[in-house]
């Protein structure tokens, strides 16, 4: 799929443009929030174009085909709508321009007999305006319009049967004549492309004598050439900054490849790939900028298309200054965002480790005698499906209440993450976490009723990769985060026997809240401000503990267990990335199931002290791929 920008807003959050799908069917898009948008068209349309975007980024003008005939089409506020022909039996228009505000509409439309006009219309009033032409009863076209919709420009026929820019006075409603780069304009062509806020900097391009096209920039009544690139013998102006300080646009290099341009004052005509490698950004290899279209209010910004390594044609947004300096792509970028929305994944995670790791079964299941405990374990998991490693360690100690029937106990722990990102990105965080359990069971023993809790606050160090210009680039950040766990089970000992194993059911249910603190990125080219997220995750859990004696002090135990978890808000993101545009991706509610098996070895040492030996694979879900844990349990 190709894509072209063809304008942005002032402040370079929002771009318009348009996609060739796999059918060749052209589809105007807009992209804000870090996100692009299908923008529709007129019913049966296969080809609809956005050509520009207002100031505020509200309104996009473009075109829609349906049948073979073109029209001029607005949208607006999740709507869209028509704007009608100059010629009530003529129907082909097309919209090239908008207003600020977006209330002021500029292109052409087909007139009866044949031509076309240059027009504009005034949504507030619905007035829908002939603007003629220079001279004659030949063409006019119009392109753009400032932002304060006092100034129209475009290009007409003259009497003399060439064409020429035009400036339009809304004030006045006189159409001007800007003249050519040639030394006789009755026999050179100009047109006029872009206008700046106030009106008074026009830009686009003008036969030279030679006959090549050159860029333009008019100010205060005069026309300046604003050259070519080195070697190159044409250019072309497509649009111009906000300020009208900053020309962009389209021009030959040495090679007679075209390259997308940047014109300033003091720094003349660069190719924007130059632009780029001034500010210490260089393309990766396959990589052309072939035409800009639109700039930001004070050009730091650049939107256009050019060929990517794989020789699809595709969109990029390029920015010197602020922030940082770049090249973005990006259909590459957005996902490195969303990426980071699994984040606060990584306190559920360890927290998970905790309850069903170390505490995969009740503190009243120790193996050991009555009384007054305490106990040392760690474990080590890894997930291969979000490429994530944890590990825990932890010590506590337990005390019998009320002749045996209730046991208390409590342990503190150290734990930490890291997973990896995409593009040689890393998340990792550390810290410490508390855990409280009480379980109650009757003087029979026959069924064990517990209650945990778990509090964890880690430290994070979150390194997110991305493509910069086509090379791996990343922006880091320090966020902290933290989770609160609930558990309730019910163990029933040994219900039931299978030869020599005693075979004990339990259920669990388990409420557990991440919150990842917001944070804001520094270094690379494209650093972005994260908001505060939050992830929320009931899990039941149902299983089977058989436990059989190996020898007098050895055990084994063997658990399976079904697992259901339903993320009730799942990995939502939203932020900006800084010095461009906001993104806010919705969090989608999940529910998955998955099994779990454990096999584990009690060794006692003495009537005292026992030391445990685990590990465990989960099929395809949340838990672990696989996990090990080591402990060492003493009663006194």
């Amino acid at each position: 799929m190709a894509s072209l920008a063809t304008g942005i807003s002032a402040d370079g959050s929002v771009v318009v443009g348009s996609t060739i799908d796999d059918s060749f069917n052209l589809r105007a898009f807009r992209w804000s929030g870090g996100s692009m948008s299908e923008l529709p068209g007129w019913s049966g349309a296969t080809r609809n174009k956005a050509n520009a975007v207002s100031a505020d980024g509200a309104t996009t003008v473009g075109a829609t085909r349906s049948d073979g005939v073109e029209r001029a089409m607005v949208w607006r506020s999740g709507g869209a709508y028509l704007i009608d022909a100059l010629t009530s039996n003529v129907y082909a228009n097309r919209a090239y321009g908008v207003s600020g505000d977006g209330m002021v509409v500029v292109g052409s439309s087909d007139i009866a007999g044949g031509g076309k006009r240059a027009f504009s219309y005034d949504r507030t009033s619905s007035t829908l305006r002939d603007l003629g032409v220079l001279g004659g009863t030949g063409n006019s076209e119009a392109y753009g319009i400032s932002a304060d919709a006092g100034t129209i420009v475009g290009s007409s026929s003259t009497s003399d049967h060439v064409d020429h820019a035009f400036r339009y006075v809304v004030a006045t409603n006189t159409m001007h004549d800007l003249g050519t780069l040639g030394s006789n304009p009755a026999v050179t062509n100009s047109l006029a492309r872009a206008v700046s806020a106030d009106g008074s900097v026009i830009v686009g391009y003008s036969q030279t004598d030679s006959g090549d096209d050159h860029a333009f920039r008019w100010n205060g009544g005069v026309m300046s050439d604003l050259g070519v690139l080195a070697g190159g013998t044409y250019s072309r102006a497509n649009a111009v900054s906000g300020n009208g300080l900053v020309v962009v646009g389209e021009a030959e290099d040495s090679n007679g490849d075209r390259q997308a341009f940047r014109w300033t004052q003091s720094g003349g005509m660069k190719s924007v790939a130059q632009w780029l490698a001034a500010a210490n950004v260089a393309l990766a290899a396959g990589w052309t900028l072939t035409k800009a279209t639109g700039a930001s209010s004070d050009g730091s910004v650049v939107v256009g298309a050019g060929d990517n390594p794989a020789g699809r044609e595709e969109a990029w947004i390029a920015r010197v200054g602020g922030a940082g300096n770049g090249l973005m792509s990006v259909s590459d970028y957005v996902p490195t965002l969303q990426k980071a929305g699994t984040m606060p994944l990584t306190g559920v995670d360890l927290a998970t480790l905790a309850l069903f790791g170390a505490h995969h079964r009740p503190l009243m299941d120790s193996g050991l005698s009555r009384g007054t405990c305490a106990w040392a374990t760690a474990d080590l998991a890894r997930n291969d499906a979000n490429r994530s490693t944890q590990e825990i360690a932890e010590v506590g100690a337990c005390r019998d209440l009320a002749e045996g029937r209730w046991r208390i106990g409590a342990s503190v722990g150290t734990s930490s993450a890291k997973q990896d990102l995409d593009y040689a990105g890393q998340g990792r965080f550390n810290g410490q976490y508390l855990y409280v359990e009480a379980d109650y069971a009757p003087e029979s023993r026959a069924w064990v009723a517990s209650a945990s809790a778990l509090y964890g606050n880690w430290n994070g160090s979150v390194r997110r990769g991305y493509l910069n210009a086509g090379r791996t680039d990343s922006s880091s950040g320090a966020p902290n985060a933290n989770a609160l766990a609930l558990r309730a089970r019910m163990d029933w000992k040994e219900l039931l026997r299978l030869g020599t194993f005693g075979v004990s059911p339990y259920a669990s249910y388990t409420r557990i809240e991440s919150r990842l603190d917001a944070y804001t990125e520094t270094g690379g080219g494209f650093p972005a401000r994260f908001d505060a997220q939050t992830w929320r995750a009931d899990e039941v859990r149902v299983g089977a503990m058989a436990k059989m004696p190996l020898s007098y002090a050895t055990d084994l135990r063997l658990n399976l267990e079904a697992v259901n978890r339903q993320d009730r808000s799942g990995p939502g993101v939203s932020g900006q990335v800084l010095g461009l545009f906001s993104f806010a991706y919705a969090g989608a509610s999940m529910n998955s199931s998955w099994g779990r098996l454990m096999a584990e070895i009690d060794h006692r040492l003495s009537d005292k002290s026992l030391f445990t030996f685990s590990v465990n694979t989960a099929s395809s879900g949340q838990d672990a791929t696989w996990g090990i844990s080591a402990g060492y349990r003493l009663a006194f």
